[in-house]
């Protein structure tokens, strides 16, 4: 939770992160995390360090997302040279929803190269 309480009181949770520089993915199950709030509201609830990236997403050099898939969820790093950097679920753990979103969002990414 420090590390929550730390973004939240650095950023404040109504901060937007920067955008890509293409279109958001328009596909159901797949919301890019759009806040400081967003981001560390997904790390409280998925159990693992997503808040730690909420610096780098203010600043474009990450792209952040949150993955609904088959009753799974996932949460995915995309950097801004077109990489998914990682994709996991609720503690770190691979799932349907991890390896779905992936897959998605590795087509998206393409874009950005």
């Amino acid at each position: 939770r420090t590390l929550v309480d730390q973004m939240i009181k650095k950023h404040g949770p109504q901060t937007k992160v920067m955008l890509p520089r293409i279109p958001l993915p328009d596909t159901p199950g797949i919301r890019f995390l759009a806040t400081v709030g967003e981001i560390c509201q997904e790390g409280m609830e998925m159990g693992h360090c997503i808040a730690s990236y909420a610096d780098r997403a203010v600043r474009g050099e990450c792209f952040l997302f949150h993955v609904d898939h088959e009753g799974a969820r996932a949460s995915v790093e995309i950097l801004p040279e077109g990489w998914v950097r990682q994709c996991r679920g609720p503690r770190n753990e691979q799932n349907v929803a991890s390896k779905w979103g992936e897959r998605v969002l590795r087509r998206w990414a393409r874009g950005l190269r």
